[in-house]
């Protein structure tokens, strides 16, 4: 009645890929995805639950703590969890480590970095729309050899942060605000990150088209020659599912507004397209990939343009059953004016499909 055990394995594999190393390992032939077990207590108002072992995270719009599904091999932790459960709240509390994706011997937790947190959702009145929530939480992240635009150091990371998302029909509304603090080697860390999405959707036109309007941006380092720190550090995030869906882009240092429509041909069939418009928020500090890593820093002397480039992603999503899903979608990456008049400015073309069956 109160005890639980869950064990999941995984299997992944990439087969034809040419170029050089990525920053995330495809590969991990046999491993534990998730391993552990659960101890489910009653209280007087509900219930906690206590969880040790290798699990995953995801919360919110998982824009800073996300499994993070798309790729193929997903991110998981070692660890503890306690989990209260009390109307209106879900109250998180949580120490872990990452896993290391090693695809030959069985992964292993990363003895550099160590994540906590404190997360609690709150489910709001009706007035907010469906489905109304107010997320608050506080983040922990102690990495030694962290890497930055500066140089690695060993850094002390607290995330303070607020999430409000609702559907007050036929409006949907999502906004998150993020600040950051702690020490990064001998400097401070003062960084911040705000995202929004507003979406109207005209239910009785043809087609029934939603409009929705998003602005993603993160706080970027203003002088690399001191030692204070204004990158915003995007955690353990989905970035896939705000910057485009190439993944060049990671939330650090950016500004990106991006407008876009879902048409729905059936309940079952829609065609989603978006625009995205890439900039720097700070012309003194690097642009990052989707990782974390850099994937152009300015020279000294170089360009002072904000101008990243651009990037328009179409996605037809198709549910075919209860079970089956199919998608396939097709994105190009426009660069701007700071990669062109900094190195390799080839623009991008990604196109893909994929089969999903849920058992």
């Amino acid at each position: 009645e109160h005890l639980r055990a869950f064990v999941q394995l995984k299997s992944a594999s990439a087969d034809g890929r040419t170029g050089g190393e990525r920053p995330v390992i495809d590969e991990d032939d046999i491993d534990f995805e998730q391993a552990f077990a659960d101890l489910k207590l009653p209280l007087a108002d509900g219930s906690v639950t206590l969880r040790a072992g290798r699990q995953n995270l995801l919360y919110g719009a998982q824009r800073l703590i996300s499994p993070l599904d798309w790729t193929n091999t997903r991110r998981t932790f070692d660890g503890g969890k306690a989990s209260f459960s009390f109307q209106p709240h879900t109250l998180d509390l949580f120490v872990v480590r990452p896993v290391i994706v090693d695809e030959g011997p069985l992964n292993s937790s990363d003895d550099d970095q160590l994540f906590a947190g404190l997360y609690d959702t709150i489910a709001l009145p009706a007035r907010f729309g469906t489905a109304a929530k107010l997320d608050l939480y506080a983040l922990f992240l102690d990495e030694e050899h962290a890497p930055f635009f500066q140089g690695p150091a060993d850094q002390e990371r607290y995330t303070l942060g607020a999430r409000l998302s609702g559907n007050p029909k036929p409006f949907d509304y999502d906004l998150e605000l993020a600040y950051q603090l702690g020490e990064a080697g001998a400097g401070d860390i003062s960084a911040w990150s705000v995202a929004a999405e507003l979406g109207y959707r005209f239910a009785d036109a043809p087609l029934a088209p939603r409009f929705f309007l998003g602005f993603d941006a993160a706080s970027g380092d203003d002088d690399p020659a001191d030692d204070d720190l204004q990158t915003f550090d995007q955690l353990f995030p989905l970035g896939h599912a705000y910057f485009g869906y190439i993944d060049a882009i990671g939330r650090q240092n950016i500004l990106d507004l991006h407008p876009g429509v879902i048409l729905h041909f059936t309940d079952k069939l829609s065609l989603r397209a978006e625009y995205h418009l890439f900039r720097r928020q700070s012309t003194r500090d690097a642009v990052y990939t989707a990782a974390g890593g850099i994937l152009r820093a300015p020279a000294p002397g170089g360009s002072d343009s904000r101008d990243i480039g651009s990037e328009l992603d179409l996605l037809l999503n198709w549910q075919a059953s209860r079970h089956l899903l199919l998608y396939a979608g097709y994105s190009r990456f426009f660069a701007g004016d700071f990669l062109e008049s900094t190195g390799p400015s080839d623009d991008i073309d990604f196109a893909y499909a994929a089969i999903q069956y849920t058992f």
